[in-house]
């Protein structure tokens, strides 16, 4: 009766860990880089991306004067903005926790069509 007991404990604990590597696997996703160079996101103007729930997005800034804000973003999702326009700047993780569109844009590049609209699924 007790190694019934223990061996029962053992498989429970070992499918409770397997489970917990599941979901982790599952919530890191991938990371989607976007380059500012020019007057483009990504050498394109008005620049598209597909991504899934749980990737990441890096804007990484290569050359010229720039900066992030979004536009649109899924219902209850709070808008990015890296700030005044800059020439260097550290990367820009933004995390895509929601189906939907979400759309940035350079502040002094918008009119050029420096614009990136990012599809989740």
């Amino acid at each position: 009766m007790r190694r019934t007991l223990v061996a029962a404990i053992a498989v429970v604990a070992l499918v409770s860990m397997t489970m917990a590597g599941i979901a982790t696997a599952k919530s890191t996703g991938k990371i989607v880089t976007v380059t500012l160079a020019g007057v483009t996101f990504n050498g394109k103007a008005n620049s598209t991306a597909k991504a899934k729930v749980g990737d990441k997005l890096k804007f990484v800034w290569k050359d010229g004067f720039h900066n992030v804000v979004s536009s649109a973003v899924p219902k209850g999702i709070k808008k990015v903005n890296s700030g005044a326009p800059a020439a260097k700047h550290a990367p820009l993780m933004v995390s895509l926790t929601k189906k939907g569109t979400y759309s940035f844009y350079c502040v002094p590049h918008a009119a050029l069509g420096m614009k990136i609209k990012v599809t989740v699924s």
